[in-house]
């Protein structure tokens, strides 16, 4: 439940779980807390920022069959290949591949024959940051943490991967270009 409550003539909060935000109820204003406008502005990217995982269930939308070519950006493809012709072993760790795009998704998909492992929490039910999602890769490549490079836009993905002892880089959805060559780097890889 969401419990909001009035702390002054300038300020209110609201409570849910164990999380507190300071509302704006002042109508001169209060730079220190969100105003109504502002707070359904941030629902809705928090929204956007989850992603569309959250919000298909909702508005039961489906991307089964989703076109790939339209899914995976070209740099994405690009770096790929890169690490595998290096010789580099890849894995996918996910929480939700097969459940968000539909398992037909990967037949259509022949990059990712470039990958050793599939880890999908689809099947395993166990998402990351749950530190036997990292474990399951890292078993199955045979690999110690600190040789394998974990690359994911979600900020306790990383935290949980760093907690495994691998190597992150968190990729910017809003920069991939940076992203891609942060994630090369690693390799000692570049793009020409």
């Amino acid at each position: 439940d969401v419990v909001s409550v009035q702390l002054s003539a300038h300020a209110s909060e609201a409570r849910c779980k164990q999380a507190a935000l300071s509302l704006d109820t002042d109508m001169a204003g209060n730079p220190q807390a969100f105003n109504p406008a502002e707070l359904l502005l941030a629902a809705l990217s928090a929204c956007m920022i989850k992603g569309i995982e959250r919000v298909t269930p909702i508005l039961k939308l489906s991307l089964r069959g989703a076109d790939p070519e339209a899914v995976i950006r070209p740099e994405a493809e690009r770096a790929i290949r890169l690490v595998a012709d290096a010789g580099f072993r890849l894995a996918i760790l996910s929480n939700e591949l097969d459940l968000f795009y539909g398992a037909e998704f990967r037949r259509k998909l022949p990059l990712l024959d470039r990958f050793q492992t599939i880890i999908d929490a689809t099947y395993t039910k166990i998402l990351k940051p749950d530190p036997r999602a990292y474990h399951m890769v890292l078993e199955e490549l045979s690999l110690d943490p600190g040789l394998c490079v974990f690359v994911d836009d979600q900020h306790r993905n990383i935290v949980g991967a760093k907690a495994c002892g691998l190597q992150t880089v968190l990729f910017n959805v809003r920069d991939p270009q940076t992203s891609y060559i942060e994630a090369l780097r690693p390799f000692g890889l570049e793009f020409n």
